[in-house]
C-alpha cells in the first residue's frame, strides 16, 4: 500500500511539472502585431514594439489600456508603440492634504509646464492632484494623482532648472536621489530596482545565487528524501533529485537593464554560481526574474 502511494505521488509530481513547463513556454512566445515576428519578453526583438498585453496610453481618448485596441473608444494601438506606462515606485513624496515646501516645488514645476493654474502655496489640493494626474498621463507614468519618487525626480529637475541649482533641504525631506549602494554585498530577489534610488550607480560584480530551476531541484530532493523515509530507502530521493536537475538545467536567472520607458537595453541569462561585471547607470533600472543574486561594487 505504501509503495503504491509513493508511485502515485511521483506520477502526480511529474505530471504537474510537465504541465507547468508547457504553460510557461506558451506564455513566453507571442507574435508582434507590427512586424509579425515570433518573439518573447515584453518587447519585440526585431522591431522593439511592446508586447500587446503591456499598458499604453490611447492617443485618441487618453485612457490607459491594454491589448491592440483601446478598451474605451476602440482606437487601434499605434504601430511601433514602445512606450509602456511606468509603474509607481510606491514611495510617496506628496499627496492630497499635505502642506510643505516639497509641495511648493511640485506646484512651481507644474505651473512652469502649464499643468497647474493655482496658487503656489504649498498646499496639495484637488486642483494640484488633477494637474499631477495629467502630467503623469502625458509622461507615461501611472496615473495616481500622488507624487511618488519617480514623478518627483522629474518635477524636481524642472524646478532646479528654473532656480539655477538643487534644493538640498527639499532633497533631504523627500529622500530623492538617495545613494543606497555600498561596497558591501546586496542580496536581490525578483523585481525591478531603480538605479540612483534603490541601488547607487556604479560598476558591480553580480553573482547568481538561485534560479527557479534550482529551487525546484531542492524541492524535489526534499520530497524524495521524505518518500525514502516512508518506504524504506528505495532510491526515490536520487531519482527525484535527478529529475529536479533536469529542470535546473533548462532555465536560468534573467538579468535585464531597462531604459526610461521600460525598454530592454541589455539581457543576460545566468546559472547558479555564474558571475559577471555589470555597469548600472542613473536613469535605468535593473530587472531580476526567475532567480536571485547578490551584487557588490567591483574592485
Amino acid at each position: 500500500m505504501k509503495r503504491m502511494l509513493v508511485v502515485i505521488i511521483m506520477m502526480a509530481l511529474m505530471l504537474f511539472s510537465l504541465v507547468q513547463a508547457s504553460v510557461t513556454a506558451l506564455a513566453e512566445d507571442w507574435t508582434c502585431p507590427a512586424c509579425g515576428s515570433a518573439t518573447s519578453g515584453n518587447f519585440c526583438s526585431n522591431c522593439g514594439t511592446a508586447k500587446p498585453s503591456a499598458e499604453w496610453a490611447c492617443p485618441n481618448c487618453g485612457t490607459t489600456t491594454t491589448g491592440n485596441f483601446c478598451n474605451n473608444c476602440g482606437t487601434a494601438r499605434p504601430t511601433g508603440e514602445a512606450k509602456t506606462v511606468r509603474k509607481s515606485s510606491g514611495t510617496v513624496i506628496a499627496k492630497k492634504g499635505d502642506k510643505s515646501d516639497t509641495v511648493k516645488i511640485i506646484q512651481e514645476a507644474l505651473v512652469h509646464l502649464g499643468y497647474f493654474k493655482g496658487k503656489v502655496d504649498g498646499q496639495y489640493g484637488k486642483k494640484l492632484k488633477a494637474a499631477v494626474k495629467k502630467y503623469q498621463h502625458d509622461n507615461y507614468l501611472e496615473e495616481t494623482g500622488i507624487v511618488d519618487s519617480i514623478t518627483f525626480d522629474e518635477l524636481k529637475a524642472v524646478y532646479d532648472s528654473l532656480n539655477g541649482g538643487s534644493n538640498q533641504a527639499s532633497e533631504q525631506k523627500s529622500g530623492a536621489g538617495r545613494n543606497t549602494g555600498s561596497a558591501e554585498e546586496i542580496s536581490l530577489r525578483e523585481g525591478k530596482y531603480v538605479i540612483g534610488k534603490e541601488i547607487a550607480a556604479g560598476i558591480y560584480k553580480l553573482t547568481c545565487t538561485g534560479t527557479a530551476g534550482s529551487d525546484m531541484k531542492d524541492a524535489y530532493g526534499a520530497i524524495g528524501g521524505a518518500l525514502d523515509a516512508l518506504d524504506g530507502n528505495q532510491g526515490y530521493g536520487s531519482m527525484l533529485d535527478a529529475y529536479g536537475s533536469m529542470f535546473e538545467a533548462l532555465g536560468g536567472m534573467t538579468v535585464q537593464i531597462l531604459g526610461d520607458f521600460g525598454d530592454v537595453l541589455n539581457t543576460w541569462t545566468l546559472k547558479v554560481g555564474d558571475s559577471m561585471n555589470i555597469t548600472l547607470e542613473e536613469g535605468t533600472a535593473l530587472s531580476i526574474s526567475d532567480g536571485s543574486c547578490r551584487i557588490s561594487l567591483a574592485g
